[in-house]
């Protein structure tokens, strides 16, 4: 069994990010492989061999300036952990994982609650999937210039569009839903750190609030959210890679510089191990994120037809 635990990867500190690489590196699976001059060394089926990762470690330790080579009695799993420790201090420079974990949190309602808002949505559009659908692709290319809110819009509110990139109309309802949602969020966490299970009560009668807010929704409500659910769907299931290359000492005296849509960014990066000794390393470095493609509208009619199935098994 893996020990990786995604909140360790998401987690802004760098010791739980490095941590949650090195499990995912001991078992790899398909959710972890390094590459060396285009060719993999490391995945779920890949492992180089001791002299391959000698000469890998051996290059670095060229381009660092340290004298001679130094042979390990474990050149693997040395090498892992610089390629886990430079890339946790690459992702702590960059804004990646904090952008994909924002886009995440814009789900509130889950694949039920989307379901549900879905058919509120069919319903006001006269029973017309089609034109629900149609409704929200086109309204996915409208990002916001600014928000449209009330005068007395909630704090949930103010928080939760303040995340999203879509504009936020005003809606009774939807205020009432959001924060409805937060005050069981509250609950659950509370009952989580004591050990326990939700309170059923609580939990039904903030399922049956929730129900009747949703069936009140505006039109321009139900798109609000099914847009945001659709983004954060994209941004679930996506890979993200680190492309970087150790330089010579004398090509690290500039200043270190975050990545831009023009060129890579530069980190020094500290090292702790047998080979480079406590000496912090130039790294030139590109992160790119792949598989995040928008999700179409009509992932929600199948997405209801999953969830009439469990219904029924539930039964």
């Amino acid at each position: 069994p893996s020990n990786y635990s995604p909140l360790d990867l998401f987690s802004p500190n760098t010791i739980r990010t490095q941590k949650a690489l090195k499990d995912l590196s001991q078992n790899m699976q398909n959710n972890f492989r390094v590459w060396c001059n285009g060719k993999q060394i490391f995945g779920e089926y890949e492992t180089p061999f001791d002299n391959v990762c000698q000469k890998i470690l051996d290059d670095i330790c060229h381009n660092s300036g340290s004298d001679g080579k130094v042979l390990l009695p474990d050149p693997k799993s040395t090498l892992l952990d610089v390629i886990t420790r430079t890339v946790s201090q690459v992702l702590e420079r960059e804004s990646l994982l904090s952008n994909i974990l924002s886009m995440q949190q814009l789900d509130v309602i889950d694949g039920d609650g989307a379901v549900k808002v879905y058919e509120r949505l069919v319903h006001l559009c006269k029973g017309s999937n089609l034109e629900a659908e149609k409704l929200l692709d086109e309204a996915a290319l409208l990002a916001r210039d600014g928000l449209v809110l009330g005068q007395g819009a909630s704090t949930s509110s103010l928080f939760y569009s303040d995340s999203s990139p879509y504009i936020m109309h005003e809606c009774d309802s939807l205020e009432n839903l959001l924060d409805e949602i937060v005050q069981f969020q509250t609950h659950l966490r509370k009952r989580m750190q004591e050990g326990s299970s939700p309170n059923e009560e609580i939990l039904d009668a903030s399922h049956a609030r929730c129900i009747e807010c949703v069936n009140d929704l505006s039109k321009e409500a139900c798109i609000y959210l099914l847009q945001n659910w659709l983004l954060s769907l994209a941004l679930c299931d996506v890979s993200f890679f680190v492309s970087f290359q150790f330089l010579m000492d004398q090509e690290h005296e500039a200043t270190e510089e975050c990545q831009s849509c023009d060129h890579g960014g530069i980190a020094i990066c500290s090292m702790q191990d047998d080979v480079l000794a406590s000496r912090a390393m130039g790294v030139h470095y590109e992160v790119k994120i792949v598989d995040c493609d928008p999700k179409p509208a009509k992932k929600l009619r199948g997405r209801g037809e999953v969830e009439s199935k469990f219904q029924f098994i539930n039964k």
